[in-house]
Parts: structure tokens; sequence; C-alpha cells
């Protein structure tokens, strides 16, 4: 299995291309590209393949795997509203299925698709968080991989999270300041 964390900055000096150059090829902004590297997200199924093609690599292309990754097929149920608090649903139908190496998948995780922008970062002297936040940013339509079991304010800081209050539920990252979690 391609780790885009470990193997995608090799592969692309490999062919001779720039992150920006695939982010180009493949109608994604360099931050997008920049998050996988930082193996904060990854593509979705169909970016994969695309990628691997732009590559020149097979699909289930790893440099030192030998064995066969156990993938699940893990649930998207709905859409979550990136930077602001929307409507959100508790039981329905699953609406898509990703496919992930099953190592990486957390116990009853299921993933929700972003729907909208948020945490776009910029250098501006406005911008409330530091550079280590930049690649957290979200896009339209990516996938966030939920774990409902983790619960602990302590555990989540810098991390992505689902925040659910009377007014529905958002997508944001969770990050100390002062000593305050925000």
């Amino acid at each position: 299995m391609f780790d885009y964390k470990t193997d995608l900055k090799p592969a692309l000096k490999r062919i001779g291309m720039k992150q920006v150059e695939l982010a180009q090829k493949l109608g994604k902004s360099d931050r997008t590209i920049k998050g996988w590297v930082a193996g904060t997200n990854c593509p979705s199924y169909d970016g994969h393949i695309e990628v691997m093609r732009i590559l020149g690599l097979e699909d289930n292309y790893h440099p030192n795997d030998t064995s066969i990754v156990a993938i699940a097929n893990v649930p998207v149920f709905s859409y979550v509203q990136a930077g602001e608090f929307t409507e959100s649903q508790e039981s329905i139908d699953p609406i898509d299925y990703l496919q992930i190496p099953h190592s990486l998948v957390p116990k009853n995780g299921f993933s929700l698709r972003v729907q909208g922008e948020s945490m776009l970062y910029d250098s501006s002297e406005s911008q409330l968080l530091g550079p280590k936040y930049a690649k957290y940013t979200l896009y339209e339509g990516e996938n966030i991989l939920v774990d409902p079991s983790e619960i602990s304010p302590q555990n989540l800081v810098d991390k992505i999270v689902v925040a659910r209050n009377s007014d529905g539920a958002t997508v944001k990252l969770l990050y100390k300041d002062n000593n305050r979690l925000y």
C-alpha cells in the first residue's frame, strides 16, 4: 500500500516532478498535496488511482511491501460542514464507502465528507494560528475518518474533531493556547 506520508516525495523525485506540479495535474491546491505528505489526509480512491497513474505506479504499490494489506470498507455516513455548525443527522444509511487499510481504521470508525472549506491558512497578521497548523486545512469533498471512542479532549489536542452542540455539528481543529482549549 502506498503511504503518502513516506512514499510521495521520493516517488515525485524519481520522476522529477514537484508537489505543485502534481497539484496542478490533479486540479488540487498545493496545500492539499502538502497535507498528503504531512500525513493529515489522503486522496479519495479515484484520486489515489490518478496519482498512481501520474507516478507510473501500480495502485497497490509499496516500495518495501511484499505482503497483502487488509482493506476495510469504511462507511461515509453524511456530510459535515467545515467552519460552521449545521444540523446533524443521527442514524442514516451510508452515502458511500471508502477503502482504507484496516490498520488505520479505529474500532467502530466511520467517515464524514467535508462540505465547504475551513482552516485556510494564510500568512497575514490576522491569522490566529501558527504556521504548524497550515497542514490542517480542509477542502470541499475531503473525507475525515472519525474515531467515536476517543472522547478525551486532552487526547485530541492538535487533531481534527467533529464538534457537536445544540446547533448541530461541525469539523474543527482542537488546539490549546495559554492552557485553554479552542
